[in-house]
Protein backbone atom coordinates (compact mmCIF):
# COMPACT_ATOMS: atom_id res chain seq x y z
CA UNK A 1 0.00 0.00 0.00
CA UNK A 2 1.47 3.36 -0.58
CA UNK A 3 1.55 6.41 1.64
CA UNK A 4 0.17 8.93 -0.11
CA UNK A 5 0.82 13.12 1.04
CA UNK A 6 -1.40 15.57 -0.22
CA UNK A 7 -0.87 16.04 -3.55
CA UNK A 8 0.03 19.73 -3.78
CA UNK A 9 3.27 21.84 -5.04
CA UNK A 10 5.63 22.16 -1.93
CA UNK A 11 7.99 24.55 -0.90
CA UNK A 12 11.37 23.61 1.21
CA UNK A 13 9.42 25.71 3.91
CA UNK A 14 6.60 24.32 3.61
CA UNK A 15 7.90 20.63 3.12
CA UNK A 16 9.46 20.78 6.41
CA UNK A 17 6.88 21.67 8.56
CA UNK A 18 4.79 19.06 6.66
CA UNK A 19 7.26 16.51 6.77
CA UNK A 20 6.96 17.29 11.07
CA UNK A 21 2.98 16.85 11.09
CA UNK A 22 3.71 13.50 8.79
CA UNK A 23 6.65 12.06 10.33
CA UNK A 24 8.26 13.42 13.03
CA UNK A 25 5.04 13.11 15.39
CA UNK A 26 5.00 9.18 17.25
CA UNK A 27 1.78 8.64 16.63
CA UNK A 28 2.60 9.09 12.71
CA UNK A 29 5.74 7.22 12.19
CA UNK A 30 6.11 4.49 9.87
CA UNK A 31 6.67 1.52 11.69
CA UNK A 32 7.70 -1.35 9.92
CA UNK A 33 9.25 -4.89 10.39
CA UNK A 34 11.34 -6.96 8.25
CA UNK A 35 11.94 -10.13 8.73
CA UNK A 36 14.49 -12.64 7.32
CA UNK A 37 14.42 -15.18 5.60
CA UNK A 38 17.03 -17.88 5.56
CA UNK A 39 18.60 -18.61 2.04
CA UNK A 40 17.39 -22.07 0.13
CA UNK A 41 20.31 -23.91 -1.12
CA UNK A 42 19.84 -25.62 -4.44
CA UNK A 43 21.48 -28.42 -5.16
CA UNK A 44 24.96 -28.44 -5.89
CA UNK A 45 25.71 -24.92 -4.20
CA UNK A 46 28.00 -26.62 -2.21
CA UNK A 47 30.31 -29.54 -3.50
CA UNK A 48 32.01 -32.44 -1.22
CA UNK A 49 36.13 -31.92 -2.49
CA UNK A 50 37.96 -34.24 -0.31
CA UNK A 51 38.03 -36.57 2.64
CA UNK A 52 40.75 -38.50 4.88
CA UNK A 53 39.05 -41.67 6.63
CA UNK A 54 41.98 -42.69 8.37
CA UNK A 55 43.91 -40.16 10.35
CA UNK A 56 43.33 -43.32 13.13
CA UNK A 57 42.92 -46.66 13.28
CA UNK A 58 42.67 -46.38 17.68
CA UNK A 59 39.57 -46.61 19.04
CA UNK A 60 40.52 -44.91 22.54
CA UNK A 61 38.64 -41.76 23.17
CA UNK A 62 38.92 -39.35 21.80
CA UNK A 63 39.24 -40.76 18.32
CA UNK A 64 40.05 -38.54 15.31
CA UNK A 65 39.98 -36.21 14.07
CA UNK A 66 39.22 -37.01 10.59
CA UNK A 67 38.63 -34.88 7.77
CA UNK A 68 36.81 -33.21 4.22
CA UNK A 69 36.91 -30.33 2.21
CA UNK A 70 33.92 -28.71 0.81
CA UNK A 71 33.56 -25.66 -1.76
CA UNK A 72 30.59 -23.13 -2.05
CA UNK A 73 29.83 -23.07 -5.81
CA UNK A 74 27.61 -20.08 -5.22
CA UNK A 75 27.54 -17.49 -3.20
CA UNK A 76 25.64 -18.53 0.07
CA UNK A 77 23.95 -15.43 2.38
CA UNK A 78 24.73 -15.25 5.95
CA UNK A 79 22.06 -16.43 8.30
CA UNK A 80 21.61 -19.68 5.96
CA UNK A 81 21.55 -22.81 7.86
CA UNK A 82 22.36 -26.38 5.81
CA UNK A 83 23.58 -29.43 7.22
CA UNK A 84 26.27 -32.13 6.92
CA UNK A 85 26.32 -35.25 7.95
CA UNK A 86 27.47 -38.98 7.22
CA UNK A 87 24.49 -40.80 8.14
CA UNK A 88 22.91 -42.93 5.14
CA UNK A 89 20.15 -42.22 3.70
CA UNK A 90 17.32 -45.53 3.48
CA UNK A 91 15.30 -44.20 0.81
CA UNK A 92 12.61 -42.67 3.50
CA UNK A 93 15.18 -41.39 6.11
CA UNK A 94 18.54 -40.76 7.63
CA UNK A 95 19.76 -43.52 9.30
CA UNK A 96 20.32 -42.28 13.64
CA UNK A 97 21.07 -45.74 15.00
CA UNK A 98 24.32 -45.52 14.76
CA UNK A 99 26.30 -43.87 17.33
CA UNK A 100 29.56 -43.77 14.90
CA UNK A 101 27.59 -41.03 13.05
CA UNK A 102 26.68 -38.15 13.55
CA UNK A 103 25.41 -34.37 12.09
CA UNK A 104 26.67 -30.69 12.52
CA UNK A 105 24.70 -27.75 11.58
CA UNK A 106 25.78 -24.93 10.10
CA UNK A 107 24.28 -20.80 10.34
CA UNK A 108 26.82 -18.73 8.69
CA UNK A 109 27.46 -15.29 10.15
CA UNK A 110 28.78 -13.47 6.98
CA UNK A 111 27.96 -13.94 3.46
CA UNK A 112 30.51 -16.36 1.74
CA UNK A 113 31.72 -15.61 -1.44
CA UNK A 114 31.01 -18.42 -4.49
CA UNK A 115 34.74 -20.60 -4.99
CA UNK A 116 35.18 -20.58 -1.41
CA UNK A 117 36.82 -23.70 0.20
CA UNK A 118 36.56 -25.55 3.92
CA UNK A 119 38.08 -27.86 5.64
CA UNK A 120 36.52 -29.13 8.07
CA UNK A 121 38.03 -32.25 11.52
CA UNK A 122 35.82 -33.39 13.14
CA UNK A 123 36.98 -35.92 16.50
CA UNK A 124 34.46 -38.47 17.54
CA UNK A 125 34.74 -39.52 21.00
CA UNK A 126 32.85 -39.53 24.34
CA UNK A 127 32.92 -35.85 24.15
CA UNK A 128 33.37 -35.40 20.20
CA UNK A 129 33.99 -31.99 18.83
CA UNK A 130 34.89 -30.32 15.37
CA UNK A 131 37.23 -27.44 13.58
CA UNK A 132 37.06 -25.54 10.43
CA UNK A 133 38.90 -23.93 8.57
CA UNK A 134 38.71 -20.46 7.25
CA UNK A 135 36.21 -19.87 10.61
CA UNK A 136 35.50 -16.52 9.18
CA UNK A 137 32.07 -17.25 8.00
CA UNK A 138 30.97 -18.56 11.30
CA UNK A 139 31.66 -22.30 13.15
CA UNK A 140 28.97 -25.68 12.66
CA UNK A 141 28.68 -27.25 15.97
CA UNK A 142 27.96 -31.02 16.46
CA UNK A 143 24.20 -31.66 17.00
CA UNK A 144 24.42 -35.25 17.52
CA UNK A 145 26.58 -38.74 17.23
CA UNK A 146 30.05 -39.19 16.72
CA UNK A 147 30.09 -40.47 20.30
CA UNK A 148 31.25 -44.38 19.56
CA UNK A 149 34.38 -44.62 21.50
CA UNK A 150 34.88 -48.72 19.54
CA UNK A 151 34.99 -47.50 15.95
CA UNK A 152 38.11 -45.66 14.90
CA UNK A 153 37.11 -42.62 13.46
CA UNK A 154 34.36 -40.12 12.60
CA UNK A 155 34.31 -41.23 8.88
CA UNK A 156 34.56 -45.61 8.41
CA UNK A 157 37.51 -46.28 6.20
CA UNK A 158 35.68 -49.15 5.06
CA UNK A 159 33.36 -46.63 3.54
CA UNK A 160 31.04 -44.04 4.40
CA UNK A 161 29.00 -40.62 3.10
CA UNK A 162 28.67 -37.17 3.49
CA UNK A 163 25.65 -35.53 2.88
CA UNK A 164 25.01 -31.74 2.68
CA UNK A 165 20.84 -30.62 3.68
CA UNK A 166 18.85 -28.75 4.70
CA UNK A 167 15.73 -29.09 7.33
CA UNK A 168 15.01 -31.70 10.21
CA UNK A 169 17.30 -34.66 10.73
CA UNK A 170 15.03 -37.39 10.17
CA UNK A 171 13.57 -36.60 6.85
CA UNK A 172 15.25 -33.24 5.13
CA UNK A 173 13.28 -30.57 2.82
CA UNK A 174 16.44 -29.82 0.59
CA UNK A 175 19.28 -32.03 -0.39
CA UNK A 176 22.24 -30.52 -1.26
CA UNK A 177 25.22 -32.37 -2.44
CA UNK A 178 26.56 -36.07 -1.54
CA UNK A 179 29.35 -38.32 -1.88
CA UNK A 180 29.44 -42.07 -1.35
CA UNK A 181 32.59 -44.15 -0.35
CA UNK A 182 31.15 -47.92 -0.07
CA UNK A 183 33.94 -50.20 -0.40
CA UNK A 184 30.98 -53.19 -1.12
CA UNK A 185 31.34 -55.52 -3.81
CA UNK A 186 27.52 -55.88 -3.69
CA UNK A 187 27.22 -52.31 -5.49
CA UNK A 188 27.80 -51.41 -8.73
CA UNK A 189 31.25 -48.98 -9.23
CA UNK A 190 29.50 -45.94 -9.31
CA UNK A 191 26.35 -46.84 -7.47
CA UNK A 192 25.54 -45.68 -4.00
CA UNK A 193 23.32 -48.16 -2.41
CA UNK A 194 19.53 -49.14 -2.20
CA UNK A 195 17.81 -50.19 0.84
CA UNK A 196 20.85 -49.35 3.20
CA UNK A 197 20.80 -50.71 6.41
CA UNK A 198 24.83 -50.36 7.30
CA UNK A 199 26.37 -47.14 8.56
CA UNK A 200 28.57 -47.15 5.63
CA UNK A 201 25.59 -47.57 2.94
CA UNK A 202 23.27 -45.06 1.67
CA UNK A 203 20.87 -44.74 -0.85
CA UNK A 204 20.79 -41.99 -3.04
CA UNK A 205 19.08 -39.10 -1.64
CA UNK A 206 16.02 -37.38 -3.48
CA UNK A 207 16.67 -35.01 -6.28
CA UNK A 208 20.39 -35.30 -6.35
CA UNK A 209 21.89 -36.48 -9.62
CA UNK A 210 24.44 -39.63 -10.01
CA UNK A 211 27.16 -40.24 -12.50
CA UNK A 212 27.93 -43.85 -12.16
CA UNK A 213 30.48 -43.88 -14.75
CA UNK A 214 32.22 -40.79 -12.65
CA UNK A 215 33.46 -39.77 -16.10
CA UNK A 216 32.81 -36.09 -15.71
CA UNK A 217 29.57 -35.93 -18.43
CA UNK A 218 27.30 -35.12 -16.00
CA UNK A 219 26.82 -32.43 -13.65
CA UNK A 220 26.54 -34.74 -10.87
CA UNK A 221 25.09 -33.50 -7.34
CA UNK A 222 26.01 -36.62 -6.19
CA UNK A 223 29.76 -38.57 -6.61
CA UNK A 224 29.66 -42.40 -5.15
CA UNK A 225 33.57 -44.02 -5.21
CA UNK A 226 31.96 -47.34 -4.65
CA UNK A 227 32.92 -50.97 -4.84
CA UNK A 228 36.17 -52.10 -3.86
CA UNK A 229 36.95 -54.71 -6.64
CA UNK A 230 35.74 -52.06 -9.04
CA UNK A 231 38.42 -50.14 -8.15
CA UNK A 232 36.24 -47.45 -7.93
CA UNK A 233 36.67 -46.93 -3.65
CA UNK A 234 39.26 -44.79 -1.77
CA UNK A 235 39.81 -44.58 2.07
CA UNK A 236 41.12 -41.04 1.23
CA UNK A 237 41.49 -38.69 -1.53
CA UNK A 238 41.26 -35.26 -3.02
CA UNK A 239 39.85 -33.09 -6.39
CA UNK A 240 42.78 -32.03 -8.36
CA UNK A 241 41.06 -30.67 -11.59
CA UNK A 242 40.27 -27.32 -12.69
CA UNK A 243 38.91 -24.64 -9.86
CA UNK A 244 37.51 -22.43 -12.79
CA UNK A 245 33.98 -22.47 -14.69
CA UNK A 246 30.85 -21.80 -14.08
CA UNK A 247 28.75 -24.01 -11.29
CA UNK A 248 27.59 -26.95 -13.90
CA UNK A 249 30.97 -27.09 -15.63
CA UNK A 250 32.45 -27.38 -12.14
CA UNK A 251 29.88 -29.90 -10.59
CA UNK A 252 30.84 -32.08 -13.83
CA UNK A 253 34.74 -32.12 -13.26
CA UNK A 254 33.88 -32.79 -9.79
CA UNK A 255 32.46 -36.02 -10.93
CA UNK A 256 35.62 -37.13 -12.89
CA UNK A 257 37.39 -39.70 -11.18
CA UNK A 258 40.09 -38.76 -13.49
CA UNK A 259 40.00 -35.58 -11.59
CA UNK A 260 40.80 -36.62 -8.26
CA UNK A 261 43.88 -37.95 -6.45
CA UNK A 262 42.86 -41.19 -4.16
CA UNK A 263 44.48 -43.94 -2.21
CA UNK A 264 43.33 -47.34 -0.23
CA UNK A 265 46.64 -47.07 1.99
CA UNK A 266 45.37 -46.07 5.36
CA UNK A 267 48.91 -44.47 5.81
CA UNK A 268 48.63 -41.73 3.24
CA UNK A 269 46.44 -38.72 3.87
CA UNK A 270 46.00 -35.94 1.52
CA UNK A 271 46.28 -32.20 2.35
CA UNK A 272 43.11 -30.35 2.62
CA UNK A 273 44.04 -26.93 3.99
CA UNK A 274 43.43 -23.36 2.07
CA UNK A 275 46.87 -22.59 1.17
CA UNK A 276 48.08 -26.41 0.91
CA UNK A 277 49.57 -28.83 -1.41
CA UNK A 278 46.29 -28.97 -2.94
CA UNK A 279 44.16 -26.09 -2.65
CA UNK A 280 47.08 -23.47 -3.35
CA UNK A 281 45.89 -20.20 -3.28
CA UNK A 282 44.04 -18.31 -1.20
CA UNK A 283 40.14 -18.21 -1.12
CA UNK A 284 38.43 -17.88 -3.18
CA UNK A 285 40.13 -21.05 -4.11
CA UNK A 286 37.39 -21.88 -7.38
CA UNK A 287 36.79 -19.20 -9.53
CA UNK A 288 33.38 -19.28 -11.24
CA UNK A 289 31.46 -16.88 -13.61
CA UNK A 290 28.41 -15.48 -13.30
CA UNK A 291 25.65 -15.01 -15.14
CA UNK A 292 25.27 -12.85 -18.11
CA UNK A 293 22.10 -11.56 -19.88
CA UNK A 294 22.92 -8.23 -22.22
CA UNK A 295 21.02 -5.44 -22.46
CA UNK A 296 17.75 -6.70 -21.43
CA UNK A 297 14.27 -4.96 -22.31
CA UNK A 298 11.23 -6.21 -19.94
CA UNK A 299 8.46 -4.35 -20.21
CA UNK A 300 4.21 -5.42 -20.72
CA UNK A 301 0.89 -4.02 -21.38
CA UNK A 302 -2.67 -4.82 -20.07
CA UNK A 303 -5.31 -6.92 -22.97
CA UNK A 304 -8.44 -7.64 -22.49
CA UNK A 305 -7.64 -11.30 -21.79
CA UNK A 306 -4.47 -10.15 -19.05
CA UNK A 307 -1.46 -8.57 -19.09
CA UNK A 308 1.15 -9.31 -22.19
CA UNK A 309 5.05 -9.43 -20.50
CA UNK A 310 7.59 -8.83 -23.76
CA UNK A 311 11.44 -8.66 -23.09
CA UNK A 312 14.59 -8.69 -25.63
CA UNK A 313 18.23 -9.17 -24.94
CA UNK A 314 21.25 -8.91 -26.84
CA UNK A 315 22.89 -12.17 -26.00
CA UNK A 316 22.67 -15.06 -23.56
CA UNK A 317 25.86 -16.90 -22.16
CA UNK A 318 24.66 -20.35 -20.18
CA UNK A 319 21.20 -18.99 -19.66
CA UNK A 320 18.68 -21.88 -18.44
CA UNK A 321 15.36 -20.08 -17.74
CA UNK A 322 13.67 -16.79 -16.88
CA UNK A 323 11.04 -16.97 -14.00
CA UNK A 324 8.44 -14.31 -14.36
CA UNK A 325 7.37 -13.09 -11.00
CA UNK A 326 4.52 -10.93 -9.49
CA UNK A 327 3.77 -8.80 -7.06
CA UNK A 328 0.82 -6.71 -5.15
CA UNK A 329 2.63 -4.41 -3.21
CA UNK A 330 6.66 -4.65 -5.50
CA UNK A 331 8.06 -6.47 -2.17
CA UNK A 332 6.63 -9.82 -2.07
CA UNK A 333 7.16 -11.68 -5.64
CA UNK A 334 5.30 -15.37 -6.32
CA UNK A 335 6.19 -16.83 -9.64
CA UNK A 336 3.58 -16.22 -12.27
CA UNK A 337 5.25 -18.37 -15.09
CA UNK A 338 8.85 -19.87 -16.42
CA UNK A 339 9.81 -19.43 -20.05
CA UNK A 340 13.22 -21.75 -20.87
CA UNK A 341 16.04 -19.92 -22.59
CA UNK A 342 16.35 -20.81 -25.88
CA UNK A 343 18.70 -18.33 -27.01
CA UNK A 344 16.26 -16.04 -28.63
CA UNK A 345 16.12 -12.36 -28.79
CA UNK A 346 12.56 -11.68 -28.07
CA UNK A 347 10.09 -13.46 -25.77
CA UNK A 348 6.79 -13.42 -24.09
CA UNK A 349 4.21 -14.46 -21.19
CA UNK A 350 0.90 -13.97 -21.08
CA UNK A 351 -0.55 -14.21 -17.88
CA UNK A 352 -4.24 -14.49 -17.95
CA UNK A 353 -7.31 -14.61 -15.34
CA UNK A 354 -8.28 -12.45 -12.63
CA UNK A 355 -5.82 -9.71 -12.38
CA UNK A 356 -5.56 -6.91 -9.04
CA UNK A 357 -5.49 -3.95 -9.77
CA UNK A 358 -2.05 -2.95 -9.19
CA UNK A 359 0.28 -6.08 -10.53
CA UNK A 360 4.25 -6.00 -10.17
CA UNK A 361 6.11 -7.77 -12.55
CA UNK A 362 9.91 -8.75 -12.61
CA UNK A 363 12.00 -10.97 -14.24
CA UNK A 364 14.26 -13.89 -12.15
CA UNK A 365 16.84 -14.81 -14.92
CA UNK A 366 18.75 -18.22 -13.57
CA UNK A 367 21.59 -19.33 -14.98
CA UNK A 368 22.59 -23.02 -15.86
CA UNK A 369 25.10 -22.91 -12.82
CA UNK A 370 22.43 -21.24 -10.17
CA UNK A 371 23.55 -17.92 -10.84
CA UNK A 372 20.26 -15.46 -9.98
CA UNK A 373 19.62 -11.99 -11.36
CA UNK A 374 16.94 -9.87 -11.57
CA UNK A 375 15.42 -6.96 -14.21
CA UNK A 376 13.45 -3.80 -13.53
CA UNK A 377 10.74 -4.04 -11.87
CA UNK A 378 7.38 -2.92 -14.44
CA UNK A 379 3.87 -1.95 -12.71
CA UNK A 380 0.65 -3.16 -14.95
CA UNK A 381 -3.03 -2.22 -14.23
CA UNK A 382 -6.01 -4.28 -14.73
CA UNK A 383 -8.09 -3.19 -17.34
CA UNK A 384 -10.34 -0.58 -16.49
CA UNK A 385 -8.88 0.54 -13.61
CA UNK A 386 -8.02 4.56 -13.59
CA UNK A 387 -4.06 5.56 -14.15
CA UNK A 388 -2.31 7.03 -11.15
CA UNK A 389 1.25 8.19 -10.44
CA UNK A 390 3.01 4.91 -8.72
CA UNK A 391 6.21 5.01 -6.76
CA UNK A 392 7.85 1.40 -5.60
CA UNK A 393 8.88 -0.69 -4.49
CA UNK A 394 8.22 1.13 -1.15
CA UNK A 395 10.43 0.24 1.27
CA UNK A 396 13.07 0.51 -1.68
CA UNK A 397 17.13 -0.95 -1.30
CA UNK A 398 18.48 0.14 -5.07
CA UNK A 399 16.06 1.64 -7.52
CA UNK A 400 13.26 3.61 -7.41
CA UNK A 401 10.47 3.32 -10.11
CA UNK A 402 8.01 6.08 -10.98
CA UNK A 403 5.74 5.72 -13.69
CA UNK A 404 1.61 7.22 -14.56
CA UNK A 405 -0.22 8.22 -16.51
CA UNK A 406 1.50 11.81 -17.60
CA UNK A 407 4.72 12.75 -18.19
CA UNK A 408 7.55 12.86 -15.63
CA UNK A 409 8.78 16.44 -15.58
CA UNK A 410 10.84 16.61 -12.51
CA UNK A 411 11.64 14.03 -9.39
CA UNK A 412 12.96 15.90 -6.21
CA UNK A 413 13.99 13.70 -2.97
CA UNK A 414 14.74 15.03 0.29
CA UNK A 415 15.79 13.94 3.84
CA UNK A 416 13.83 14.31 7.19
CA UNK A 417 15.37 17.68 7.52
CA UNK A 418 14.33 18.93 4.21
CA UNK A 419 17.58 18.80 2.33
CA UNK A 420 17.26 18.13 -1.43
CA UNK A 421 19.29 14.26 -2.02
CA UNK A 422 18.23 14.29 -5.47
CA UNK A 423 17.04 16.62 -7.62
CA UNK A 424 16.55 15.12 -11.47
CA UNK A 425 14.69 16.34 -14.39
CA UNK A 426 12.41 14.32 -15.74
CA UNK A 427 12.47 11.85 -18.54
CA UNK A 428 9.75 13.28 -20.36
CA UNK A 429 8.18 9.92 -20.43
CA UNK A 430 5.54 8.14 -18.26
CA UNK A 431 8.17 6.29 -16.41
CA UNK A 432 11.40 7.30 -15.15
CA UNK A 433 13.90 5.19 -12.22
CA UNK A 434 16.01 6.93 -10.04
CA UNK A 435 18.88 5.00 -8.45
CA UNK A 436 18.81 5.67 -4.42
CA UNK A 437 21.15 2.96 -3.31
CA UNK A 438 23.81 5.51 -2.68
CA UNK A 439 21.34 6.58 -0.11
CA UNK A 440 21.46 6.36 3.72
CA UNK A 441 19.11 4.19 5.68
CA UNK A 442 15.95 6.06 6.64
CA UNK A 443 12.38 7.88 5.40
CA UNK A 444 12.54 10.77 2.66
CA UNK A 445 9.35 12.62 0.62
CA UNK A 446 9.51 12.20 -2.88
CA UNK A 447 7.84 14.97 -5.02
CA UNK A 448 7.39 14.35 -8.61
CA UNK A 449 5.95 16.80 -10.73
CA UNK A 450 4.21 15.77 -13.83
CA UNK A 451 2.64 17.58 -17.20
CA UNK A 452 -0.52 18.46 -14.68
CA UNK A 453 0.26 18.13 -10.84
CA UNK A 454 2.50 17.13 -8.25
CA UNK A 455 2.87 14.27 -6.46
CA UNK A 456 4.31 13.68 -2.83
CA UNK A 457 5.26 10.09 -1.52
CA UNK A 458 7.02 9.04 1.45
CA UNK A 459 9.60 6.07 1.39
CA UNK A 460 11.74 4.24 3.27
CA UNK A 461 15.53 3.47 1.46
CA UNK A 462 16.77 0.04 3.45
Amino acid sequence: MQNHLPKTGLLPKQFKHLFSVYILLPVLLFLGTTTAKAQTLNTGDIAVIGLNTSFNTSTTSPIGPDEFAIVALASISSGANFKITDRGWNGTTLISTNTGDGVMSWTTTASIPAGTVFKIAVTAGTTPSLTISPSTYGTPVITTGWTSTTVPGAMANVGDQVIVYQGNDATPSNFIYGLNTSNSTVTAPGNWQTGSTSARDSDLPPDLTNNSAIDGTVPATAVAFTNNSGGYFANNFVYTGTKTGNKTTLLSAIANRANWTYTTTLTTTYDLNVGGANFTTSNPVFTLSVLTVNQLNFSGSTTAAGHLLQWQNNGENNLMQYVVETSIDGRLFTTAGIVPATGARNYELNVQGALQQHSYYRLKMQDRDGSINYSNIILLLGKGNAVQLQVYPNPVTDVLNISGANKILHVLVMDIYGRKVIDANGSGMLTQNIAVKHLPEGTYMVIVKTATDNNTFKIVKQ
